[in-house]
């Protein structure tokens, strides 16, 4: 009985040990062919210039922005604005 039991437990032991082991790479390939991979692929991405080009759409933005009539601030303006719609609104 006390056989069984140790070869139970050393069972146990290795399925846990096997588990945790790293699984094998399906494409065959070591760690260093794993590691210029990515090395070329980060190189490739690196390469692109989109932070050029994020900074040109964002002067443009800008300068489209600024174009735009600013907000109206004071009462006075408001009541200008609001008095001009409402002719034209009613005179049609």
């Amino acid at each position: 009985m006390n056989k069984l039991l140790v070869a139970l437990i050393a069972g146990a032991f290795a399925t846990a040990a096997a588990a945790q082991a790293p699984a094998a790479d399906p494409a065959g390939k070591t760690a260093k062919e794993k590691a210029a991979t990515v090395d070329a692929v980060t190189k490739a991405g690196s390469t692109t210039s989109s932070s050029t080009t994020d900074a040109k759409q964002a002067a443009k933005l800008t300068a489209e922005t600024k174009k735009d009539p600013k907000p109206l601030t004071t009462t006075k303006e408001k009541a200008q604005t609001v008095d001009k719609v409402t002719k034209e609104k009613a005179s049609p």
